[in-house]
């Protein structure tokens, strides 16, 4: 340790280990907390009752019963559920109250979110209806995942894989020598410019791709190693081949490979000349854009999202020039933080090397359904075929709309998005509007603690029914600290109750020149302890005042 300026520095140094796969964890993060009933009105009771007894002597205790049970006693499928993510005694208070007054005005429905708490009246078959979702580029931002980071070692693994391949490799660029987390997760800066620099060097196409692929399969095998049992496999342009590597087409190793060599392959070229192109992002009624776009030949609709929205692709002045004859039809349109027009003609560089890279990778047959965005559908069970196919990937349009619609006629229902943001969970809660579907992001705002949102997410998946209670191994759990009692302290209660009467009769005492009394002895009779004017007026009320007299000693 060290100080200056009256300031004292400690560091605290322990023996470096690659993995944690115990409870090692000894910061407060915040707790989960579930409870069920038979029936929603006895889950009411409950609640009420719960409040009660954190709102009265030994709470802390209680409250921490109630966290502890929370991971332990799983809830029966037909009962009713609640949630919610805390951070203490008094945050779990204010949500019980919440949920108590929920229940009451929303008795007729079945299902419902309010202010971070998840209720349903009963579990979901979730059988067979799973659908993992996996970010494509765009999505990425600085520090994503950070707080995870910190708490769950499996999300730091593929970063630390990738990381070797970004140092070991002797053909890169200048721009991307350091380790990836080291871009993912720079160090703070102070200054604008500084921190836009940081910015622009992530949204590289080298960089951003890898750094999706890390975060994505970090979110997944939190689930995974958890027992969640997925479905259907899908994902949006960068995020199928992490859809491929999650169905167990590719192993583990080879997708950081091919995570990398497509980044690296997609990269702008050298010349300083070559435009890579721009993507845009339009909003708005978009059954007509394909002909409001016919004066721009050299732009093309690459990603059919939804309903709602395309994104366009093109040369960067074409893109430009579009953008303002859209705005002018009154579209919604928006510059994608992108470094070049993927599915199009313009990546067409990228193609043969990472086919080269594909090739050399062992491909296998499909565990689960994966869908293309290329064909909106399944890809073929062979795995040659499904390797054949993927080397024209990055070429195609990305045709998610369709491709989300014929996963839930096949049965999806539950869809989970892993990986940066909730841009894919915003398109499908626009593409299957109003038919029975569920989708949930794991980390749906970069401006909120990744960690809490994960937690959050986790509650809403395990009252849907999904096997989550028991998520996060690694808390070490809090010690139970002895209640220290004061010598000084008296407990206020019944017995403590002094009459008014009782405290005048003690004031006149203390004030009456301290004279001598006879004592009341055992065996006289009434007429003596009348004759004498100092008598008590009654046995009680002498016991009443000796007992006053006892407690205000203490």
């Amino acid at each position: 340790s060290f100080g200056f300026g009256g300031t004292n520095f400690h560091y605290v140094l322990e023996e470096f280990q690659a993995v944690q796969t115990s409870p090692y964890r000894l910061h407060k993060t915040p707790d989960t907390v579930f409870i069920s009933a038979a029936t929603p009105m006895e889950l009411d009771k409950a609640c009420q009752k719960l409040m009660a007894e954190l709102e009265t002597e030994g709470a802390e205790k209680r409250h921490r019963q109630l966290v502890e049970s929370s991971g332990k006693n799983p809830i029966p499928k037909t009962h009713a559920r609640l949630g919610f993510v805390t951070e203490s005694l008094e945050n779990t208070v204010e949500l019980l109250g919440q949920a108590i007054s929920t229940i009451e005005s929303k008795a007729d429905q079945a299902e419902w979110n309010v202010k971070s708490i998840s209720y349903r009246e009963k579990s979901m078959n979730t059988k067979g209806k799973v659908v993992a979702l996996f970010s494509g580029q765009g999505s990425q931002y600085m520090n994503m995942g950070r707080e995870l980071l910190f708490n769950f070692p499996a999300m730091a693994e593929p970063f630390n894989a990738l990381d070797e391949l970004f140092t070991q490799s002797s053909n890169k660029t200048d721009t991307s020598l350091e380790p990836l987390s080291d871009l993912v997760f720079p160090i703070a800066v102070f200054d604008d410019q500084k921190r836009e620099e940081q910015e622009a060097r992530l949204q590289l196409t080298e960089n951003a791709q890898p750094a999706i692929g890390a975060i994505s399969a970090g979110f997944f095998r939190l689930l995974r190693d958890k027992g969640v049992s997925v479905d259907f496999a899908a994902g949006h342009s960068f995020g199928e081949l992490t859809a491929l590597w999650a169905a167990g087409v590719i192993d583990e190793i080879d997708y950081y490979k091919l995570a990398y060599a497509r980044g690296q392959a997609m990269a702008a070229p050298d010349d300083p000349n070559f435009d890579a192109g721009s993507m845009l992002a339009v909003m708005g009624k978009v059954e007509k854009l394909e002909d409001d776009i016919a004066d721009f030949p050299e732009v093309v609709m690459a990603n059919l999202n939804s309903s709602k929205q395309v994104v366009l692709a093109g040369p960067t002045e074409a893109i430009l020039k579009v953008h303002d004859a859209l705005k002018e039809k009154k579209y919604t349109v928006v510059k994608l933080p992108v470094s070049a027009a993927f599915h199009t003609p313009l990546v067409g560089h990228a193609q043969k090397p990472f086919s080269k890279a594909i090739r050399e990778v062992k491909f296998n047959k499909a565990k689960i359904p994966v869908y293309s965005n290329a064909t909106a559908k399944a890809y073929p069970s062979s795995a040659k075929a499904i390797q054949k196919q993927l080397e024209t990937h990055i070429l195609n349009s990305v045709r998610f709309r369709e491709e989300v619609e014929n996963i839930h006629r096949d049965g999806g229902r539950i869809f989970i998005e892993f990986g940066p943001k909730n841009v894919l969970t915003k398109l499908v809660e626009n593409i299957l509007s109003g038919k029975d579907f569920f989708a949930i992001a794991l980390n749906e705002n970069p401006k909120k603690d990744s960690d809490s949102l994960f937690r959050e997410a986790m509650v809403k998946l395990c009252v849907l029914g999904l096997p989550l209670q028991i998520f996060d191994p690694y808390s070490l759990p809090a010690k139970e600290l002895p209640e220290k009692k004061s010598a000084l302290s008296v407990r206020l209660n019944g017995t403590n109750y002094v009459s008014d009467a009782t405290r005048n009769d003690f004031e006149n005492a203390l004030n009456d020149g301290f004279r001598v009394k006879n004592a009341v002895t055992s065996g006289s009779n009434s007429e003596s302890n009348s004759n004498n004017g100092n008598s008590l007026d009654s046995p009680s009320e002498g016991a009443e005042k000796m007992h006053s007299v006892e407690i205000n000693e203490v």
